[in-house]
């Protein structure tokens, strides 16, 4: 599951941190443009409510496997999203899902605990080997990104 996360949370934070560039290679409104973050933040409010009602009922696993199903669907569709109404109907997706899978890891690995003791040092040891993808997701699509390569 670890190594699924890390691969998973790379993409995630190098999606975040490049849509805006994306948006503005591809002729949208550089005023519309930099609110995209924003965007998508305000779709992942509802990604991370409405899911962990729904994890009481199917589970949080399923809920985990599902959104990252759909976080790769949406990541291979982010490249054909080059007009305006693309880019905010893929922030608004992305953001929902990516917002679900944020906070339901969280509740898996406490499911894994079998004393309520632990579920602070495994959340805490899952989010430790997490932190490299966040750090290094941005670097390495920013050197993709200024090596030539378009996107």
């Amino acid at each position: 599951m670890q190594s699924e996360l890390v691969a998973h949370l790379r993409v995630l934070y190098g999606l975040t941190s490049s849509s805006l560039a994306f948006a503005e290679l591809h002729g949208m409104n550089k005023n519309l443009a930099f609110y995209l973050l924003a965007i998508l933040n305000a779709a992942s409010i509802f990604g991370r409510l409405i899911p962990n009602f729904l994890a009481d009922k199917f589970g949080s696993f399923n809920l985990v496997i599902s959104a990252s199903t759909c976080t790769a669907i949406l990541i291979f569709v982010w490249p054909t999203a080059t007009n305006t109404g693309g880019m905010l109907a893929f922030t608004l997706l992305y953001g929902f899902v990516s917002g679900a899978y944020v906070s339901l890891v969280p509740a898996c690995v406490a499911s894994l605990s079998s004393h309520i003791g632990e579920i602070g040092a495994r959340i805490g040891f899952a989010w430790a080997v997490i932190s490299f993808a966040a750090l290094t997701g941005p670097p390495i699509l920013g050197y993709v990104r200024c090596s030539g390569k378009r996107f």
